[in-house]
């Protein structure tokens, strides 16, 4: 069993001035995005959030780290990465978090005016970045999924099954709430914007959130989990009745119902391969 070690990081009393000054003066970094709070105003709970962009090394990393005594999250990219999010027409994946962010967050210094352009080119993109139709498909897949799993584990008459629903609960409440969002095109910004965009556009789904959360019996919160997982989906397909499916994880192409290579298997459609 391997044994990690921690260590205390070389910014962790230093305010956040001094360490974009101590940053300057690196000659591989390139440029400092403010992020979250850390760009509108610091609260007194708040972490720090920054993007460093850098003259080489991984395209995109993240690291944990303290600032000035706040935990601090330190996003590190490219300077070829960000040229590649500045030129894509519909960015997806981390680029697509990474141009939400600097159009969301204050360019604090760059090195050069050519570094500037490339911030800002890359916020530009913010408008066409978001969750795309395989990362949705995806997502409703593992919903359902996973609520005919926990129905069972609740129909379960078993101390075993009720112990492993109470485990599973609380973390499929919280992935109803990213659902929810993903299938309304909503970029995920945090939980704290979540529950701000669910209090202006979907105030329903917030009060069966709380009460999901607030449940003091496991059957309770399963009722509640089940009703949020029904109201987020309602965009896109919805709750699966029972004993049907889609077939798969990944999305396929020209097919309604997507019914996937297993189904293909048992029915013995073209490019399944012949009977045994």
């Amino acid at each position: 069993m391997p044994s990690f070690g921690s260590f205390v990081p070389a910014a962790s009393d230093l305010p956040l001035e001094q360490l974009i000054e101590r940053l300057q003066s690196r000659s591989t970094v390139l440029g400092v995005v403010l992020l979250g709070s850390t760009a509108t105003g610091l609260g007194e709970a708040s972490d720090l959030d920054l993007l460093l962009v850098l003259a080489g090394g991984l395209p995109f990393d993240v690291e944990f780290s303290w600032v000035d005594g706040r935990p601090t999250d330190v996003v590190l990219v490219s300077r070829s990465f960000v040229q590649r999010v500045a030129e894509s027409a519909s960015p997806s994946g981390e680029a697509s978090d990474v141009a939400r962010w600097i159009a969301a967050g204050r360019v604090e210094w760059t090195r050069d005016p050519e570094i500037a352009a490339l911030l800002a080119n890359a916020s530009h993109r913010a408008d066409s970045a978001g969750p795309k139709r395989g990362e949705q498909f995806t997502r409703w897949v593992e919903a359902n999924f996973l609520l005919t799993k926990l129905r069972r584990y609740a129909a379960a008459d078993a101390p075993d099954y009720e112990q492993a629903l109470e485990l599973a609960l609380l973390p499929a409440i919280y992935a109803c709430v990213l659902d929810h969002l993903c299938f309304r095109d909503q970029p995920w910004q945090g939980e704290k914007a979540a529950l701000a965009w669910l209090g202006r556009e979907d105030p329903e789904f917030l009060v069966a959130l709380r009460e999901a959360l607030r449940a003091s019996t496991t059957d309770n919160r399963m009722r509640a989990y089940a009703r949020l997982v029904e109201r987020a989906c309602e965009p896109v397909g919805g709750v699966w009745p029972a004993g049907r499916t889609a077939g798969g994880w990944r999305l396929p192409s020209g097919e309604d119902p997507p019914e996937g290579r297993f189904e293909a298997l048992v029915r013995g459609r073209p490019g399944a391969g012949p009977p045994g």
